[in-house]
C-alpha cells in the first residue's frame, strides 16, 4: 500500500514461526536487472482474522481477476495468516546510476 509490505503464509511455515519467536525482519526487494534493491528492516506483526481482503489484493496484483479469484479460494482452505511490516527503516542502494544521481539512503 506504499507504506506497509503484507505477506501471506501459512502457519506451517518456518517464516510464521520465526517471527512468532521474534518479530525483527528484513525484507529486500531486489531489481536483478536494474541492479536496485529496497531493504526495510523492523518489527512485524502477524494478522490471524481479516485477512481476505489484502490477500485479495495480493492476489489480483500478481494473478489478474480472472486466474486470482480460483486461486484465492484455494488459499483460503488454508492456515493462513498476514505478515505485517511497517518499517522503522527503509534503505534504496543501486550499483548503478539512475538517470539522476546515484544509490541513496533513507532513514
Amino acid at each position: 500500500d506504499g507504506t506497509t509490505f503484507y505477506i501471506s503464509v501459512t502457519k506451517e511455515t518456518v517464516k510464521y514461526k520465526n517471527i512468532k519467536r521474534d518479530p525483527r525482519v528484513s525484507i529486500v526487494v531486489d531489481d536483478v536487472l536494474d541492479h536496485h534493491c529496497v531493504i526495510a528492516e523492523g518489527k512485524a506483526t502477524i494478522q490471524e482474522e481479516n485477512i481476505w481482503d489484502m490477500t485479495g489484493k495480493l492476489v489480483y496484483k500478481y494473478y489478474g481477476q480472472e486466474e486470482g479469484v480460483p486461486y484465492l479460494e484455494q488459499l483460503k482452505k488454508q492456515n493462513r495468516v498476514l505478515i505485517v511490516l511497517k518499517p522503522k527503516e527503509l534503505q534504496t542502494r543501486a550499483t548503478k546510476p539512475r538517470e539522476e544521481g546515484t544509490s541513496t539512503v533513507h532513514k
